[in-house]
């Protein structure tokens, strides 16, 4: 039910109206430089969280709490062994299948390292105790023919006056070629060196301090459920110095997420012919592409804003390309930063302007647009980026010094 409701929050329905999501909810809950909004995803936390309860339930094996755990789920120290049952509690199944439980994956054991003492927790197969897998994927053949597959390094070894000798079973009698196997077995499972006075224990690998934490798993379990794309543009229209719902347009539009007539169609909505013209140039269909970018009157809009920077260059057809010019008299971040707030501030202009002359009526009138985009970057600089400090009459009448220092204007 929460999940549900967030949508409903972000995309602007009430009660049980649903409206259209623009954009899906995996690209909604991705980091924010990442495309995203930042936005949890539940479903993938309550497993990160689900997961803190395993990794306590092993450290903290001798607590009250766990050892009831233990005596009600059968032992309950080896999850990824477990199969739930329909006794089991929605909780306790839901443990079993976030961590690895037998139908799973189990991608919580590819996360840990142990750190065996002695031995009595970790189980020589089964477990990565030693080299970069489990001894039963790096030895198939012997882990089939083993009589002990699920035993602990415990059970398979010990202390003899003081060295450590293994009791491997076998099954059957080992084929000649299976001997080279078993002795590079030896070798490998001898380099490590146990300590009988130390108990088995977990580090997280996605720490360097080696405990676990919940934001580390959440961001693994996200980074392997969804595919992330990673475009330094996400990374800056976050810092542009503009109000937060003027970011939240540059997200969608960025994100292809505006009510166009090619994003209405995407989904099904299909216009009249009419309807579907550009509301300004009334020639060409409306796309996000046309009304931002290559429409001949918002083309007429773009030159204007370069020429402040006495820069006749053409500007590019693609938005994410749009976005990414920047004016040859552009020498550094802060003048990037600036350009990039009349950027939005003209993105923005455009859009109210395009909705005006849809659902209230009017017409394409550029000196207007201009004007607007003027008072909002004054505004939003004035406001959001301390170094600016020029007054309104100083940036209306000529803007090109107040976005760069180099000769411009």
């Amino acid at each position: 039910m929460y999940q549900p409701s967030l949508r409903r929050f972000l995309w602007g329905g009430v009660g049980d109206q649903k409206k259209v999501c623009w954009i899906s909810w995996d690209k909604v809950t991705l980091p924010k430089e990442k495309g995203g909004l930042g936005v949890k995803n539940i479903i993938l936390f309550n497993r990160s969280l689900l997961a803190k309860w395993r990794w306590n339930l092993f450290h903290q094996s001798s607590s009250m709490w766990a050892q009831v755990l233990q005596s009600r789920y059968r032992g309950g120290h080896n999850l990824c062994a477990q199969a739930s049952s329909q006794k089991d509690s929605i909780w306790w199944r839901d443990l079993l299948m976030v961590c690895g439980g037998v139908e799973e994956d189990n991608w919580f054991d590819k996360l840990i390292e142990w750190r065996v003492g002695v031995g009595s927790k970790v189980r020589f197969w089964l477990d990565k105790w030693v080299g970069p897998t489990n001894l039963a994927v790096a030895f198939p053949r012997l882990f089939i023919s083993s009589d002990q597959q699920l035993a602990s390094i415990a059970e398979i070894g010990a202390f003899v006056n003081g060295e450590w000798v293994w009791h491997l079973r076998w099954r059957r009698n080992r084929f000649e070629w299976e001997i080279p196997l078993e002795q590079q077995l030896l070798r490998l499972i001898n380099s490590r060196i146990f300590n009988s006075s130390q108990c088995d224990s977990w580090s997280w690998v996605a720490e360097s301090s080696g405990m676990f934490s919940v934001k580390s798993a959440y961001q693994i379990i996200l980074a392997e459920s969804v595919t992330i794309e990673d475009h330094d543009i996400f990374k800056l229209i976050w810092s542009i110095p503009a109000p937060p719902k003027v970011l939240f347009f540059a997200w969608r539009l960025l994100n292809r997420g505006l009510p166009t007539v090619d994003n209405l169609a995407r989904r099904n909505i299909l216009l009249g012919e009419h309807e579907s013209k550009c509301i300004f140039c009334k020639v060409d269909i409306e796309t996000t592409t046309h009304i931002f970018c290559t429409c001949p009157m918002v083309d007429r809009v773009w030159k204007q804003c370069l020429s402040w920077l006495n820069c006749p260059a053409p500007l590019p057809r693609q938005i994410f390309d749009h976005f990414s010019f920047l004016p040859a008299p552009i020498q550094n971040e802060s003048e990037a930063e600036t350009w990039h707030t009349v950027w939005l501030a003209t993105m923005w202009t455009l859009w109210r302007y395009r909705n005006k002359c849809i659902f209230v009526g009017g017409t394409f009138e550029q000196g207007s647009i201009v004007r607007d985009i003027l008072i909002f970057c004054w505004r939003w600089l004035s406001t959001l980026k301390p170094s600016f400090a020029y007054s309104f009459s100083q940036w209306s009448s000529n803007p090109g010094p107040c976005i760069c220092f180099n000769g411009c204007g």
